[in-house]
């Protein structure tokens, strides 16, 4: 394992000192407290607090991340990083903070094992694509993603690509308003045009390349993500969290993957994946599923949970909910992939 040398932030620091580092690292920075990790803060964290970023100490906002040893192996860390949308994670030995692996890291292990050799693009990617309109404000960017639960979006002009835009795209001028030409107020930002705050530059792979190709772009470019397009049209979107979830397919005999669950909620996990494998089960005959991911996204008081499902018959089926209990979330989302999934379900044959 390669490791890199820590960002750090003490427990007592302010979150601004953990942002500067965030800008300057593009990585998450590991908190500790009286020596010891305790956790990790990155873009996101930052962004869904309601904070003074110069007063809030970095311990209260701090997520509790899984962590690292220098003897893992890749389907072990493959298993980390699902679990949240980490950029990187810490690596101890003996208790101590020793390093820092990043995602980019993994994925250059996966590389050199030749674990996505035998996959698609196609078959793996995220579809369709999330978009939204250059000319649309940030705050309709932001209802967007909150909508699907996801972190990016696909901007286009006239249904064609021209960017993408991150949570992290956004965040920036409201944390660092000295630093940005687009201003300080919130509200301001939020009526902004998207292409304003886009990367023009992005990433894109066609549909029919293997897997690897993808994963090899993401290495070469230092991104998370890769647009599958056809020409200048968005098909989908290539996340490195798919990639770390092709691997475990193959690895594990568990075809059913939920990541995001904070320490509060971990304590629901078996009765998320038990009503999970009920609904799979009513499904697994007509459409020969393959797997299913959940991924479990607390906003305040209310809970936001994706799902996709891989089968054989009809791809990939993706579907979002938000409730203000989790279980009625994780229902509600697996009652909405029933009916999509029903909607292509094979006709059977008819003889005459």
């Amino acid at each position: 394992m390669d490791i890199k040398e820590p960002s750090i932030v003490d427990f007592n620091d302010t979150v601004s000192k953990a942002f500067s580092k965030i800008v300057k690292s593009g990585l998450s920075v590991i908190v500790t407290k009286e020596g010891k990790y305790y956790g990790l803060i990155d873009d996101r964290d930052i962004r869904q607090n309601a904070i003074d970023a110069g007063k809030t100490k970095c311990g209260t906002i701090a997520m509790r991340a899984p962590t690292l040893d220098t003897k893992s192996g890749v389907e072990d860390m493959c298993k980390a990083f699902f679990a949240g949308r980490f950029k990187s994670l810490a690596v101890l030995e003996k208790g101590k903070v020793a390093g820092a692996f990043t995602r980019s890291d993994l994925i250059h292990l996966i590389l050199e094992a030749r674990m996505l050799e035998k996959n698609r693009v196609e078959n793996v990617m995220s579809a369709p694509a999330v978009c939204i309109d250059s000319k649309a404000t940030i705050a309709n960017a932001k209802a967007l993603m909150k909508k699907h639960n996801v972190r990016r979006l696909i901007v286009t002009e006239n249904s064609r690509l021209a960017g993408i835009i991150s949570t992290f795209d956004m965040v920036q001028p409201k944390l660092a308003p000295k630093q940005s030409p687009l201003g300080a107020n919130k509200a301001n930002v939020d009526l902004q045009q998207v292409g304003s705050h886009m990367r023009e530059e992005t990433v894109t792979i066609e549909p029919e390349k293997p897997t690897s190709d993808a994963a090899k772009l993401m290495v070469q470019h230092n991104v998370s993500a890769v647009i599958v397009s056809d020409g200048l049209t968005p098909l989908g979107i290539l996340t490195a969290r798919d990639l770390f979830e092709t691997v475990m397919k193959t690895e594990e005999k568990d075809v059913i993957y939920i990541s995001g669950l904070d320490q509060q909620d971990r304590e629901s996990y078996d009765a998320i994946h038990d009503e999970a494998k009920k609904i799979l089960g009513k499904m697994q005959k007509s459409l020969q599923t393959q797997s299913l991911s959940i991924h479990v996204k607390r906003e305040g008081r209310r809970y936001s949970i994706r799902a996709r499902l891989q089968t054989a018959h009809a791809g990939i089926i993706s579907a979002s909910a938000q409730e203000w209990d989790i279980f009625s979330a994780m229902k509600a989302v697996l009652n909405e992939i029933k009916r999509m999934a029903a909607r292509k379900k094979p006709s059977p044959l008819h003889h005459s």
